[in-house]
């Protein structure tokens, strides 16, 4: 599924997955710390989060739910900001 957020409700389009358990996977490829949270929201238990790029911006909020619901996050650590 490939999920349009201009004409939908990205959040309800995902958790509607899978009896409303979520999606099998998630691929951020935009790299904000606000994605990765809807990421670990969205994805089912024992799901994965496959994480393109990380910006520069610290993440605020609990990684609890990659514990608690067993999910595997893969990624690959690009940055694009100048040094």
């Amino acid at each position: 599924m490939v999920i349009n957020r201009e004409n939908e409700n990205i959040f309800l389009c995902a958790k509607g997955n899978n009896e409303g358990y979520g999606v099998d996977v998630v691929i951020d490829a935009a790299g904000s710390t606000e994605m990765l949270k809807f990421a670990l929201e969205t994805v089912r238990p024992c799901g994965i989060i496959g994480k393109v790029s990380w910006g520069p911006k610290p993440i605020h909020y609990s990684l609890d739910n990659l514990l608690e619901k067993l999910l595997t996050l893969e990624g690959i650590f690009i940055h694009t900001w100048d040094v």
